[in-house]
């Protein structure tokens, strides 16, 4: 399902998270990675740490969605961008997990003057090995809260 996001500052989490399934790739598991949509600098942003598997996948999601945002007259003017310098590692889902969290805070405290960098940076600094094992124990935590209380 397709719907308007013309109005919103940046997609919701489920709107750019990517995920592929593909059982001949990775030996029969799923990987991650990210399609990110910036309203001001009208560019999505695909973010892939595993040298691009994910990048037809997230070309096919651009090609569906961009029409829908980006000029008023309805023309599809979004860029597209493919971050090639993503960490390559193994923990993909808490990996993009991290970086949607960093980009939302980012898109919550940063000023009109400072997006001219988008949110590469931020990202970079905050989503460290350390701060994703972190989240991963802080996940492990919630789920093990919501198991108890059932």
């Amino acid at each position: 399902m397709v719907r308007s996001v013309a109005n919103k500052k940046i997609l919701s989490y489920s709107d750019v998270v990517l995920r592929h399934e593909d059982l001949d790739i990775l030996s029969g598991g799923s990987h991650w990675s990210l399609v990110v949509y910036d309203r001001i600098a009208n560019v999505f942003v695909h973010r892939d740490s595993c040298s691009g598997t994910n990048k037809r996948h997230a070309l096919q999601l651009y090609k569906a969605v961009v029409r829908f945002v980006g000029a008023s007259d309805g023309a599809a003017d979004g860029k597209y961008m493919e971050l090639v310098n993503s960490p390559q590692q193994v923990n993909c889902g808490l990996y993009v997990t991290a970086i949607a969290r960093g980009i939302c805070s980012w898109n919550k405290n940063c000023h009109q003057t400072d997006r001219g960098f988008l949110w590469f940076c931020v990202v970079n600094d905050q989503v460290t090995p350390s701060a994703v094992a972190a989240m991963g124990n802080e996940i492990l935590c919630m789920i093990r809260r919501l198991m108890e209380s059932k």
